[in-house]
């Protein structure tokens, strides 16, 4: 899909003020006679590592807005996860760059879905009340309950896979 085509887009011969790239997509403006609470949304995608601090957006109307949202999205590696020097310094990006994307002053909302990897990392750290209060963590089980077939049928799957891997 050509994203330059979001920039020519009309509603009712209005220009909809739209921006499709590959790291942003900015919603139709509030400008448009449609009312919807995306309007004037902005969504960026950015690194962890990336730069960060000061993001802002300018509007055709010249109002300049900052984040009030954050989501991110598993912030670690197994890599990173075994490295307590990088679990400390990706915990102060997420603390102080990512909580601060608002500007001084200003609340954010942030989500942050993550594995704890091991004892220690970033995602347990997190999740700890006592070190971090501000996040309202929630965890949850990769299996909750095995199904009471997995000692018959999936073992008949898997003697019937790995036959057919040999074969």
């Amino acid at each position: 899909a050509n994203t330059n085509r979001a920039r020519f887009l009309t509603h009712s011969g209005k220009p909809l003020q739209m921006e499709a790239k590959t790291h942003r997509l900015v919603f139709p403006s509030s400008s448009v006679d449609v009312v919807d609470p995306a309007c004037g949304a902005i969504v960026l995608a950015k690194g962890l590592t990336s730069s960060l601090r000061g993001l802002r957006h300018k509007q055709k109307n010249g109002a300049t807005i900052r984040p009030d949202l954050a989501v991110i999205d598993d912030p670690q590696t197994d890599e990173s996860a075994n490295s307590p020097e990088q679990c400390k310094t990706r915990e102060a990006l997420i603390s102080g760059a990512i909580l601060g994307l608002a500007g001084p002053n200003r609340k954010i909302a942030a989500i942050a879905n993550m594995t704890i990897i091991r004892l220690g990392d970033l995602a347990h750290r997190l999740l700890d009340q006592q070190l971090h209060p501000e996040w309202r963590g929630v965890r949850f089980c990769m299996v909750y309950d095995w199904p009471e077939a997995k000692d018959t049928l999936w073992k008949q799957y898997a003697e019937i896979r790995r036959d057919a891997m040999r074969n």
